[in-house]
C-alpha cells in the first residue's frame, strides 16, 4: 500500500520523481583496462598521463579541444566513481588535462582496486592547430591553466572572471561570470580604442573642473578635496548614450567626452564631461572621474 501511495503522490506532483537520463555515448573517449586492479592512488595518477594522451590524440585528429571532462574509475567490486571537471578554454594538452584530476583522484576510495579507467570529453569546441616552429608561442602568460586548476580544486562556481558585454558604456562593458562559462557573444577583439585605465571605478566620481574654454579640456580639477593642475591632455573621445535604454536624467543619458589627463606630479586620470553646452536640457554639463592609470 505504501508503494501505491508513493506512486500516486509522484503522479500528482506531490513528490519528486528523479530520473537518470540515458546520455549519448561521448564522441571522444579513452579507456585503459588493467590486468590486475590498481590498489594505490600513485598507480592511478601515473595512468592518467597515458589516458589523457590517448584522448588528446583523438581530439587532435578532429581539431577540437575539450571543455568538459569526465573521469570514471571502475572498481573490482562492480562500483564506480566519477569525477567531472570543466575548462575555461578548449584544450587538448595531455599534461594539463591529467593535472586537473590529480588532487581529486587522491581523495577517491579505491576499495578492492580499480581495474578500468575511462576519460571522456563530454563537451568539445573547435581548436585549430597552433604554430610551434620558427616562432614558438610562449604560454607562460596564459591564465587558462591557472583558472582550470583553481576551478577543479574549488569547484567551477567559486572562480569567476570578466567577460565582454554588449555595451559601449565603460562601466557596463564587462560582467563577472563563472570562469568556465562559454565565451561571450560580444566580440573580444573589437575596433581599436584609445587607452583605457587599469583601474576603473564602479561608479564615476564627481569632480570640480576649471577649463580655459567651456568645451575644452580641464586645466585644473578638484577630486576628493585635493586640487590638481593639469599639464598634459589627450582627447576628447566621445561616447554616446545607449538611447534604447530607459535612463533617467543622469550621466548615463548624456553624451560623454572623455579626456586622458596628467597632473604636475605625473599622475594620469580618465575624466569625462557629461552633457554638452547649449543642448536641449536645462542641466549644465558635469565632470566626473572614471578611472586612474597606473
Amino acid at each position: 500500500a505504501e508503494a501505491v501511495l508513493h506512486r500516486l503522490d509522484q503522479a500528482l506532483g506531490r513528490r519528486d520523481e528523479p530520473r537518470n537520463p540515458l546520455l549519448p555515448t561521448p564522441n571522444y573517449a579513452a579507456r585503459l583496462p588493467f590486468p590486475e586492479p590498481l590498489i594505490t592512488h600513485e598507480g592511478i595518477v601515473a595512468s592518467l598521463d597515458h589516458l589523457a594522451e590517448k584522448l588528446c590524440q583523438a581530439l587532435n585528429l578532429a581539431r577540437r579541444g575539450a571543455r568538459r571532462l569526465s573521469l570514471t574509475l571502475y572498481r573490482a567490486d562492480g562500483t564506480s566513481a566519477v569525477i567531472d571537471t570543466g575548462l575555461s578554454a578548449p584544450c587538448r594538452e595531455p599534461s594539463h588535462l591529467a593535472r586537473l584530476f590529480e588532487d581529486r583522484v587522491c581523495a577517491i576510495d579505491v576499495g578492492f582496486g580499480v581495474d578500468l579507467m575511462a576519460l571522456a570529453a563530454l563537451a568539445t569546441e573547435p581548436l585549430l592547430p597552433a604554430q610551434t616552429a620558427f616562432a614558438k608561442n610562449d604560454d607562460r602568460g596564459r591564465q587558462e591553466p591557472l583558472i582550470d586548476r583553481l576551478a577543479s580544486r574549488l569547484s567551477g562556481g567559486a572562480v569567476h572572471r570578466l567577460f565582454s558585454r554588449e555595451s559601449h558604456m565603460p562601466e557596463r562593458a564587462q560582467e563577472m561570470r563563472s570562469a568556465l562559462a562559454g565565451a561571450s557573444l560580444w566580440s573580444e577583439q573589437g575596433p581599436a580604442k584609445p587607452a583605457r585605465p587599469c583601474l576603473l571605478f564602479a561608479e564615476p566620481e564627481p569632480v570640480d573642473v576649471l577649463a580655459e574654454i567651456p568645451e575644452g579640456p580641464p586645466a585644473r580639477f578638484t577630486w576628493r578635496h585635493v586640487t590638481r593642475r593639469v599639464v598634459k591632455t589627450e582627447g576628447p573621445e566621445r561616447i554616446a548614450p545607449e538611447w534604447w535604454r530607459e535612463l533617467v536624467r543622469s550621466s548615463e543619458s548624456r553624451p560623454r567626452d572623455y579626456y586622458r589627463i596628467e597632473d604636475e606630479d605625473g599622475h594620469r586620470y580618465w575624466v569625462f564631461r557629461a552633457g554638452l553646452y547649449g543642448d536641449s536640457g536645462t542641466d549644465l554639463p558635469a565632470w566626473f572621474l572614471h578611472g586612474v592609470f597606473g
